[in-house]
């Protein structure tokens, strides 16, 4: 059975149970030295420790950033124009284009669906022509709040 929590020992103090990826974050964070020691939780009455990067790569993990993300960061990630983000929120905005331009596809979904859903209930019953009219003040909160895309880049 593989260990899913560990205590720590941080200079003579034992803290936990924590989670091992929750260990991992630390460490990738430097809040917590690969060298520390950590025990299966299960195993604490007759404990057997073991550092936190022994525990890491047991489990086939490691303390990387890159560890972190199931997908490769994009390095030096071109930076998106403010005033194609913001003609795209006036024109398109509705559709959430601007969203999806800034790699906010969640965003971009709930508003193309709020949109077609609004207008195509509206037709049988007319107060649905609210939500279109709420998305419209969600495009334009988003065209004075948004200054960065998904990947925390500034816009130009």
């Amino acid at each position: 059975m593989i260990p899913q929590e560990y205590y720590v020992d941080e200079m003579g103090e034992i803290t936990g149970p924590y989670a091992l990826r929750t260990l991992q974050q630390l460490a990738i964070k430097n809040r917590l030295e690969m060298m520390t020691m950590v025990c299966p939780a299960e195993k604490i009455n007759n404990p057997e420790w073991v550092t936190l990067e022994e525990a890491l790569r047991d489990h086939g993990l490691s303390a990387t950033v890159a560890s972190l993300y199931p997908h490769p960061v994009p390095q030096n990630k071109a930076q998106l124009s403010r005033v194609v983000y913001i003609l795209l929120a006036l024109f398109l905005g509705g559709f959430g284009i601007h969203n999806y331009y800034a790699g906010y596809s969640k965003q971009g979904s709930l508003q193309l669906a709020g949109t077609l859903l609004g207008w195509a209930l509206a037709v049988v019953f007319p107060v649905f022509i609210l939500l279109p009219a709420c998305v419209g003040v969600w495009v334009l909160i988003d065209i004075f709040s948004t200054d960065k895309d998904a990947q925390g880049v500034a816009f130009k």
